[in-house]
């Protein structure tokens, strides 16, 4: 697995000045963006705020038109003339969601290509999660689908809500949202990152037994919930946190949130590995936590120092320090199609 940082993209630079100041600010209101038919997203700020954490409590029973023993489905009615989608569609509930897609050049409907489902966090979109969780050179190099799914608004703000029945079910819309894609696109396998209440949507589809997607990457959040995953498969999974997250607590909280440690563990657990890890010093900022014996692979990137960010990113001040001893892009890339 490789540690490298690579370059910020040349994309990222058009918006960091915007991306800055709207976290500065400490705006905490629903952003607005914009999908341009061809070309990169615009975005009108990066707030990732503090994410929705009303946890599942059960197991969600979920029913999907395929899961990963089925991985492979080439719809051909997708439209292969907008790079860049920002769309919207009905869900069986009624309910209007929007979501952007990013094709990679030179796709056709002849090949699977694989599916990376990129969930932003509270507070923000679609469309600054492409920016700032930023996949765009390894979706172009690879050939595959980008999709930023938007959430719904709790409490003020966009953020992601598994396990709570009706038209705010967000399970039953990322559900629907996979079976869409596989009847417009060629689609492979399906893969899911996320950003603080982007990450702990990640860590719920990862605890849907009948999940479509078969590797995960939260960052600066994830939760572990027995009742809620004990009829989950083993995970592939790589986590992400600060020591220093302000938002989402390395510690836990009072609340009800486990230490970031504790949940990295119960991931641990749960893929059957060693009950110790072999920790490795990466730099004087980062340490990665890796166990071995695992049914699926685990491992568990520490900043030490660092705020509620993304590892390799855009720095935002407001949210703490972002390191650039690791990209947790490249790293989640890597368990994804490595």
């Amino acid at each position: 697995m490789s540690h490298a940082t690579g370059p910020r993209r040349a994309v990222a630079l058009v918006v960091v000045l915007v991306l800055a100041a709207a976290c500065s600010s400490g705006d905490d209101a629903a952003p607005t963006s914009t999908g341009t038919a061809s070309g990169t997203p615009t975005s009108a700020s990066a707030t990732t705020g503090p994410p929705n954490t009303a946890a599942p409590t059960s197991a969600p029973s979920r029913t999907v038109a395929a899961t990963t023993t089925l991985t492979q489905s080439c719809g051909t009615g997708g439209d292969l003339s907008r790079p860049s989608q920002s769309r919207t569609f009905t869900t069986g509930d009624g309910v209007d969601r929007t979501w952007l897609l990013a094709l990679p050049s030179g796709y056709d409907h002849s090949e699977p290509a694989p599916v990376v489902f990129n969930l932003h966090g509270a507070g923000s979109n679609g469309a600054e999660q492409y920016v700032y969780g930023n996949f765009i050179e390894q979706a172009e190099r690879d050939g595959a689908l980008l999709v930023m799914p938007e959430a719904l608004e709790v409490n003020g703000r966009p953020a992601w809500s598994p396990g709570e029945p009706g038209s705010g079910d967000d399970l039953d819309f990322i559900a629907e949202l996979v079976d869409l894609l596989r009847s417009e696109y060629c689609t492979g396998s399906f893969y899911a990152a996320g950003m603080s209440s982007g990450g702990f949507m990640t860590t719920a589809l990862a605890c849907w037994a009948d999940s479509p997607f078969e590797a995960f990457g939260p960052v600066t959040f994830a939760f572990y919930n027995p009742s809620a995953c004990a009829d989950a498969a083993p995970r592939p999974i790589v986590y992400f946190h600060g020591s220093d997250d302000d938002t989402v607590p390395f510690d836990g909280t009072d609340g009800g949130l486990d230490a970031a440690p504790v949940t990295a563990q119960e991931w641990a657990d749960h893929n059957g590995c060693d009950p110790a890890p072999i920790e490795e010093q990466i730099g004087d900022e980062v340490r990665r936590l890796t166990w071995e014996g695992c049914a699926a692979s685990t491992d568990f990137y520490i900043v030490d120092g660092g705020g509620h960010t993304w590892p390799g990113s855009l720095a935002i001040e407001a949210f703490g320090h972002t390191t650039d001893q690791i990209s947790a892009s490249d790293i989640i890339w890597d368990l994804f199609l490595g």
